[in-house]
């Protein structure tokens, strides 16, 4: 009888180790389940806050590319305006035709230029914030493509062909202007100003100054042409994507 005892009491201790173990085990899982579902939690709202911060960065981008185009869109328009005059000036040197009043405007037109200023500042803090925030990799190559390559070609281009417009002012066109003066104030703002030749004939025999128009107009065209619209295309098609990736989020 206390053999059978004995071996009773054995048992019970055991079923009891066993049960406490059972629990313990639990207990445990439970911390760890509990612990993982606050990872998870806290995973979450690191991701919400982080999508909330590209969304924020990404329509700061999409104000700055579309004051860009605006500016991009008038520079073309300018440009434009001044190749027809650079086309004008060229076919009366070419010409006997008399000197008229109205090529004083296109002689100033011919030599203007424009100063691109592109708004990247939200790319800036972009950068600071960490490039990687903006999640779809592929408009992140897009959009540093567009301000570290594209914008910088067009402005060394556009930097060129500044430089020998001011020269053409200072070098050339001195003698034989009454006055250098592409642009005056008028009571809307700049606008375009007339340069009158001291002597229209002198002008017209100037093989300095032809030579100037001409550079002048085939420069435009390079940039009208490989600068500035290849550039417009850029910020047109990275506009849609900014804003394709907006409507996501």
């Amino acid at each position: 009888m206390p053999i059978f005892g004995k071996l009773r009491m054995n048992e019970i201790g055991f079923n009891g180790f066993r049960r406490y173990l059972l629990y313990a085990l639990g207990e445990i899982l439970l911390v760890m389940i509990g612990i993982l579902l606050a990872l998870e939690v806290s995973n979450w709202n690191d991701e919400k806050k982080e999508r909330a911060l590209e969304k924020e960065l990404l329509s700061g981008i999409l104000n700055g590319l579309e004051s860009d185009l605006e500016d991009l869109i008038f520079n073309k328009k300018q440009h434009t305006q001044t190749l027809n005059s650079q086309k004008i000036v060229l076919a009366w040197l070419d010409s006997k035709e008399p000197f008229s009043d109205s090529l004083n405007r296109h002689l100033a037109l011919s030599h203007a230029f424009t100063q691109f200023i592109s708004q990247d500042g939200p790319y800036e803090t972009v950068k600071i914030s960490g490039i990687q925030l903006i999640n779809d990799p592929k408009l992140r190559l897009l959009i540093s493509n567009l301000y570290d390559n594209v914008y910088d070609i067009y402005g060394e281009r556009e930097k060129l062909y500044n430089a020998f417009a001011m020269e053409s002012y200072t070098k050339i066109n001195a003698p034989l202007f009454k006055g250098t003066t592409p642009y005056k104030l008028g009571p809307e703002g700049f606008m375009f100003g007339e340069m009158e030749p001291w002597d229209p004939e002198e002008l017209r025999k100037s093989r300095a100054f032809q030579h100037q128009i001409r550079t002048l107009m085939v420069f435009n065209e390079l940039i009208v042409e490989s600068s500035i619209a290849p550039t417009q295309k850029n910020v047109e098609q990275l506009i849609v994507q900014v804003k394709k990736e907006l409507e996501k989020k």
